[in-house]
């Protein structure tokens, strides 16, 4: 199976109107530049301006394509449970020339967050845990070196051999 999990470069192939993508494309509401598309185009669409069109449930962006590239916006993403569809559509000036179909890109998946009340708490055994809550003492007895008993005579000696090693 192939990982889903790495960064995403979407691949849309333009040919006149058509727009078709291959295979899965994962989404998660809440990304911010999580995935690009990169189009290819068909020679119809070389010398026309070109932007990216996206829609997902109520929501919808545009995006003028550079280097026949963009990141989906994160607008269309904030929604799970719908799906996303990318167009695009080309231009000379002002004139609207050459539109695509809309292409599904797939389900917007849920993506993973904090739901809890406040900023989430450190996960146990990760060493983040506050100091003074493991060691029972006050900020005012807090003195690490002579808080663990021997560290002030292994840190003096460390620091001679230092010295003499010069």
């Amino acid at each position: 199976m192939e990982n889903p999990c790495v960064e995403q470069e979407i691949a849309l192939y333009a040919s006149h109107n058509c727009l078709k993508t291959e295979g899965r494309n994962w989404m998660t509401s809440g990304s911010v530049n999580a995935a690009v598309l990169r189009f290819f185009f068909s020679e119809e669409w070389e010398a026309l301006d070109k932007t990216a069109v996206f829609r997902a449930g109520e929501a919808s962006a545009c995006v003028p394509l550079e280097g026949d590239r963009c990141a989906v916006p994160r607008q269309v993403l904030a929604q799970a449970g719908v799906n996303l569809e990318a167009g695009v559509y080309g231009t000379r000036g002002e004139e609207l020339v050459l539109p695509t179909v809309w292409v599904n890109l797939g389900m917007i998946l849920e993506g993973a967050a904090w739901e809890g009340e406040g900023p989430p708490g450190p996960a146990p055994g990760t060493g983040t845990a506050d100091h003074r809550a493991l060691s029972h003492r006050d900020a005012e007895d807090q003195h690490p070196i002579e808080a663990i008993s021997g560290l002030e005579e292994i840190t003096n000696l460390t620091l001679l051999k230092i010295w003499n090693a010069k």
